[in-house]
């Protein structure tokens, strides 16, 4: 009896163990058999997935794009706001706001990070700018100024081109003078710019709002390491150099001299620096911030100017999209093209003008 039993129990402990092991194993395939199955699928192209838009599997857009991307601002919070008052003096020109480059928020090293300003309104320049200014029967006279460089020498009847159409006034060009040497400061390697503006008035003839001095020297003051230019609104007189802003390409260096050029005269006009919108009376601190803005007055700017002088805005850029296109400058061309159309679709007078003339 005690064998039979010791039998018994012996033969149910390793059925029960045979059994245990069959279902450990039976377990084991099963659950291998999902990975495998769940591992096939994840490296599958989930066409559903936007990692997977362009066409990509999950690693090889892992490897192309490694840095996941910045989430875009909203737009506003790119720009400054254009403010109220000056929204409400734009008057005609307020179709121009659907299409003017907006004056995007200054970098650590931008002008308006480093010298705030308040902006100007059309009525705090007509209360301002003097009667000369006033005078629309005055126009400017370019007077240049040695050293000056051969391609700028070059360039002056089309940079006096640009400011006859900016200013809708008559310009004049004097004959190249030597500068002063009492203006040659730190070393004899710059002009000093407030002094040269003093040494010029006695040159400005009496019919004219602006003379623009206009060098190939660099300029600096006390203060300052250098400036682009400089200008006086009580006197109307400014200069500008190309020391710092020269180019390989000659319509890049066109560009940055006529709006440095136009800049400085809207100062000697009674200008302030624009704070409205991307525009060339806006204030920069380096080469970069000026490439940037527009070779034109804003909205508001116009405004300002046909408000001081009686100009015609439609005009004006009729001219300049002309002028742009003979130059090569498309950029500009274009946004001229834009604003024009902007301000005669509702006349009936679309288009970007006739260049064959």
């Amino acid at each position: 009896m005690t064998d039979s039993r010791l039998f018994k129990w012996s033969f149910i402990f390793f059925a029960t163990l045979i059994f245990f092991i069959a279902v450990s194993i039976l377990l084991s395939f099963t659950r291998r058999s999902s990975d495998e199955r769940k591992t096939t699928s994840e490296n599958q192209p989930k066409t559903n997935s936007p990692l997977n838009s362009a066409g990509l599997t999950v690693e090889e857009k892992l490897t192309s794009d490694p840095k996941p991307k910045e989430p875009d601002l909203p737009k506003d919070d790119k720009f400054l706001p254009v403010p109220d008052q000056y929204i409400q003096e734009l008057g005609e020109l307020k179709p121009l706001m659907n299409i003017w480059p907006r004056l995007p928020k200054p970098g650590p090293h931008d002008w308006l990070s480093i010298f705030p300003e308040k902006g100007q309104t059309v009525a705090n320049l007509l209360s301002y700018a003097s009667r000369r200014a006033k005078n629309r029967s005055y126009g400017i006279v370019i007077l240049p100024i040695s050293p000056l460089d051969e391609k700028t020498k070059g360039s002056l009847q089309r940079l006096g081109r640009f400011l006859e159409i900016t200013y809708q006034c008559d310009v004049k060009m004097k004959p190249i003078i030597d500068a002063p040497k009492e203006v040659f400061f730190r070393g004899g390697k710059q002009i000093n710019a407030p002094l040269l503006l003093d040494r010029l008035v006695a040159s400005k003839p009496d019919d004219v709002w602006g003379m623009a001095g206009i060098t190939s020297f660099d300029l600096g003051e006390e203060g300052m390491n250098f400036v682009f230019g400089m200008s006086s609104p009580t006197t109307g007189v400014s200069v500008t150099s190309n020391a710092r802003k020269g180019s390989t390409d000659p319509s890049i260096a066109l560009r940055r001299l006529m709006s440095t050029l136009a800049h400085e005269l809207g100062h000697a006009l009674g200008m302030s620096h624009c704070i409205a919108f991307s525009c060339m009376m806006n204030g920069s601190n380096h080469i970069a911030e000026s490439d940037e803005r527009p070779t034109m007055f804003c909205p508001h700017c116009q405004k300002k100017l046909s408000a001081l002088r009686g100009t015609e805005p439609v005009k004006i850029l009729q001219e300049l999209m002309r002028f742009y296109a003979e130059s090569g400058l498309h950029q500009d061309r274009e946004l001229a093209t834009q604003a024009y159309s902007a301000l005669t679709e509702n006349v009936g007078n679309k288009g970007d003008g006739d260049f064959s003339k």
